[in-house]
């Protein structure tokens, strides 16, 4: 049985080996993200590597598994270690000891020795603790079989010598158990200073797999109390219960007789572990225990008096829920990264789609709108001359009241005088009347103005002014800001400035001026400034205003602030679109070392972390015939495999770095794709490392574990199916295809070949080699020649429409019921002359019994426009409304004969010829 664990060692170093160098290269491969300084802090934080992580890892694959054996009686624990070492090699029977028993580990070493060591694995010279005969070095105990028993007395060791409590008897020997890799540690018999510093030196360094030593049907209070404080200090750990007297109690008759699912007496073993935690009911009471969250746990309870075959079940089943556990965490590491590189190259993909949208959108809506307040200033002159009329009539009254309370600003009077002294005083007075008056008449004509202006403005300011910030959210605050520009284009009306020599009449300015001279000379100190003066000059203001003369000068201010800010607002968009230019073309190199070097390392890591989960719980499946053979592997069939049956099995054997790529790429966005009923399932995989000569030059195989079913539409239209089959067929086909665009994601390989039938003529697309995200699509030549939209052909980026224009070449294949390619289309035809053919615009021809809806319907699907291929959303409906009215052809006439054509016959129809006779 040692034998045993000692594979199940073998096996467990081996996947650890797998996944420490998985963990480097995940490692590897996050550093060189940072270091590539293309992606900012939050994207790092989401991908780093937690600390829980990376010390889960670390804990699983760089320590030694180890066996611990806990228990009260200490001869009972040896016995279990004989029992594993296959030999007596510990003294079968021990004498009581009032001291108590030391702890115990025993290692691999090329000859037996012996030693009493401490922590840090310092050995033991003093005299006091070196007894005669105990240690390594006495030369009569070197070469026998059984260690003495006085060599695990506490002898002469009181609590208060804590070299003599904590020291530990290590035991080095060869033997195929201990030189796979296993350790045995057996706990002392006594907690000197507390149960939680024995745990601890126990468990230092070691992968544990606890066996705890019952030695009757109930636990005592200390052992309870022990095993309080284990499941504190280990709360997820399992421990397999062995106990050698009695009989088993009343047992579930589905499950194992060794394994005890109830203990009935009361305060039995079974019961008491129940309480604490480390058992739980059996499985037929857990359906009346749903509503209380009980679930079942993995510590065991075993009968017998020496049930290796239990430990090495149980020491595997640890094993593999530790490696399940660090696999699972290394594919979660890799999951969100990919996932976080998935958002990135859909933001950027998005991006760079609306940007010159956005920017086009503000240029033209700036035109029409620059040109819809010219034609203001332009072609409402009168109107606004009318405005002027209206509004100084309106205000007069109030305007000379406003001026005969108006105090001057720049001219003092003593108080109770109102006398000036000299002709300039006169002159500043006058001239703060008049410009009282005209930025009274200003405010109140712009206001009228700005009606028609503030209509615009409601219009446009709101979405053109929030895609503008946004379009500068990511610009230089150094250049001049498109969104300020278009304001000021709204401010032009608000910033009109008139004055007397722009708004008055010129009979009127040389009337002033003529009447400015005379006073000159006629000025005495003796004038008044008094509230009829203010009047008089307000009056005199108001009637020499030109309406005509003041709404040209209006136009004209409006036309030259509206020019300018215009072409300020050209400027900045211009300088926005060479920022965002740069910036568009960083992020698509960003996206392309995304799509191209980071995503494809991180999948193949995702890849192997993936399988080794499958290997794990499942392990490798039993591939049985071949049943298909491609471009890029061997299918084989396959019985069952982790609970699914039937089963094909996709052998692959990546020839170099870009076909793992490639492959790792389709694992990943197939792994991730939703169960659906048009989607064949993928299960699982496994890469088998041992393939050809071990991988040294070939590399592994990568096996894709799938639904099978039992044949293609290739081989299936070869025998004959019928038309309305056909039309269902298309139907699941196109079905399964919107479903994969509704996840974002392109085929890229529709064909027949691709489309498996069950025995039931429905259809599930297959092989997702190519599929991938719209997002992470770099305008690779790939898919099947004939079903290859002409975008494709060029090597540029093409969408999700190449899908619709492979559907419509594959329905044309439905419609004909054969595999025959298109005249036009001869197997002898080169790539190059199909690639010329196809970007001429030359498609399959029609068949004289083609209904005119499905012509119309694959003539839509591969037009060489892609923004004119009809989405799946439009064609299923399309499909299904054909096979309805044919199945209602079928079933509404009272006679009907139906008669296949056979492929290849003078009329050429593969059509199902249908007589409807009168009744």
């Amino acid at each position: 049985m040692s034998a045993s664990l000692a594979q199940e060692i073998r096996k467990y170093l081996k996947i650890c080996k797998l996944l420490r160098q998985n963990f480097r290269d995940t490692k590897s491969a996050l550093r060189e993200l940072m270091q590539s300084e293309q992606f900012d802090a939050e994207f790092l934080a989401n991908v780093a590597i937690l600390r829980a992580e990376e010390q889960l890892v670390q804990q699983v694959t760089e320590r030694a598994p180890s066996v611990i054996v806990l228990g009260q009686d200490y001869a009972a624990k040896l016995a279990v270690v004989n029992a594993l070492l296959g030999q007596p090699f510990l003294p079968p029977n021990l004498t009581d000891s009032p001291d108590g028993w030391r702890m115990l580990r025993i290692i691999y070493g090329l000859q037996k020795t012996f030693s009493l060591s401490l922590a840090g694995n310092f050995e033991v010279v003093d005299a006091k603790l070196a007894r005669v005969g105990g240690v390594a070095g006495t030369g009569n105990n070197k070469d026998k079989e059984t260690v003495p028993f006085d060599d695990f007395i506490l002898k002469n060791a009181h609590v208060s010598d804590s070299a003599a409590g904590s020291a530990v008897l290590e035991i080095s020997l060869s033997h195929d158990f201990l030189m796979s890799g296993w350790r045995i540690i057996v706990s002392p018999s006594q907690h000197h200073g507390g149960i939680e510093p024995v745990f601890r030196k126990c468990t230092e360094g070691a992968l544990p797999v606890y066996i705890y030593v019952l030695s009757g049907q109930t636990l005592s209070d200390l052992d309870l109390e022990y095993l309080a404080e284990h499941k504190r200090l280990s709360p997820h750990s399992s421990i397999l219960y062995l106990c050698s007297d009695g009989e088993p109690p009343i047992l579930c008759p589905s499950l194992s007789p060794d394994v005890v699912p109830r203990q009935d007496a009361a305060g039995g073993v079974f019961q008491q572990l129940m309480n604490l935690g480390y058992l739980d009911l059996p499985i037929e009471d857990l359906e009346r225990r749903k509503d209380r969250n009980v679930s079942l746990r993995e510590s065991e309870l075993v009968y017998g008096d020496t049930p290796v075959h239990s430990i090495v079940t149980f020491a595997k089943k640890v094993l593999s829920a530790k490696l399940l556990e660090v696999g699972s965490c290394l594919y979660s590491i890799h999951e969100r990264t990919l996932k976080m590189f998935t958002n990135i190259s859909f933001d950027i993909a998005r991006d760079a789609l609306i940007t010159p949208r956005r920017l086009m959108y503000v240029r033209t809506k700036e035109i029409e709108l620059y040109d819809n307040l010219s034609s203001i200033a332009n072609k409402k002159q009168e109107e606004i001359e009318k405005i002027i009329q209206e509004t100084v009539d309106n205000i007069r009254e109030p305007l000379l009241d406003e001026a005969e309370a108006f105090q001057f600003q720049n001219v003092d009077f003593s108080e109770g005088q109102e006398n000036i002294q000299t002709a300039k005083e006169l002159q500043i007075c006058t001239e703060e009347i008049r410009d009282l008056i005209l930025s009274k008449i200003n405010c109140a004509v712009a206001g009228k103005l700005i009606g028609s202006v503030n209509c615009l403005r409601e219009i446009c300011i709101g979405t053109l002014c929030r895609c503008l910030e946004s379009l500068e959210l990511t610009g230089d605050s150094n250049y001049p800001s498109a969104a300020n520009a278009l304001k000021q284009i709204f401010n032009a009306a608000y910033q009109i400035h008139l004055n007397a020599a722009t708004s008055s009449s010129v009979s009127h300015l040389l009337y002033e001026r003529l009447r400015t001279f005379l006073q000159s000379l006629r000025w005495t100190p003796a004038d008044r400034i008094d509230n009829s003066w203010k009047r008089l000059i307000a009056d005199e203001m108001m009637t020499s205003l030109s309406a005509p003369k003041l709404a040209k000068n209006i136009c004209s201010q409006f036309r030259d602030r509206l020019r300018h800010a215009h072409d300020v607002f050209l400027l900045s968009i211009r300088q926005l679109e060479c920022k965002h230019a740069d910036r568009l073309e960083k992020m698509e190199q960003k996206r392309l070392n995304v799509r191209r070097l980071h995503s494809p390392k991180i999948s193949k890591l995702a890849l192997e972390s993936a399988s080794m989960k499958d290997l794990i719980v499942h392990g490798n499946p039993r591939v049985g015939r071949e049943i298909g053979r491609g471009q890029y592997g061997v299918v084989y069939s396959c019985d069952s495999w982790a609970g699914f049956s039937p089963c094909a099995v996709k052998s692959v054997v990546p020839p170099d770095d870009k076909h793992w790529n490639d492959l790792a790429m389709e694992f990943y966005f197939t792994r991730g794709v939703p169960k659906h009923p048009r989607i064949i399932s993928l299960y699982g995989s496994i890469i088998d490392y041992t393939y050809g000569d071990g991988g040294a030059t070939s590399g592994p195989a990568v096996l894709f574990i799938m639904e099978r079913l039992p044949r293609d539409l290739h081989a299936a239209l070869k025998t004959g199916v019928p038309w309305g089959s056909r039309l269902q067929i298309a139907i699941d086909v196109i079905e399964g295809v919107r479903f994969l665009h509704s996840q974002g994601l392109v085929h890229r390989d529709i064909k027949l070949k691709n489309v498996l039938l069950d025995k039931s003529y429905r259809a599930k697309l297959t092989d997702l080699g190519f599929c991938k995200p719209e997002a992470m699509l770099s305008g690779s030549i790939v898919g099947t020649p004939i079903h290859m939209a002409p975008e494709i052909f060029t090597g540029r980026h093409y969408d999700h429409s190449v899908d619709i224009y492979a559907f419509g070449i594959l329905f044309w294949f439905l419609c004909t019921g054969t595999v025959k390619l298109p005249t036009v289309f001869e197997p002898s035809m080169s790539k190059d002359m199909l690639k010329c053919s196809v970007r001429k615009g030359i498609r399959p021809e029609r068949m004289p019994y083609f209904d005119e809806q499905c012509w119309n319907l694959m003539n839509a699907c591969w037009s060489s426009e892609p923004y004119l291929r009809p989405l799946p959303g439009y064609i299923e409906p399309k499909l299904r409304e054909i096979h309805s009215n044919y199945k209602r052809g079928c079933q509404t006439n009272t006679v009907i004969r139906q008669k296949e054509v056979v492929v290849g016959s003078p009329s050429g129809s593969p059509y199902v010829e249908v007589d409807i006779l009168s009744q």
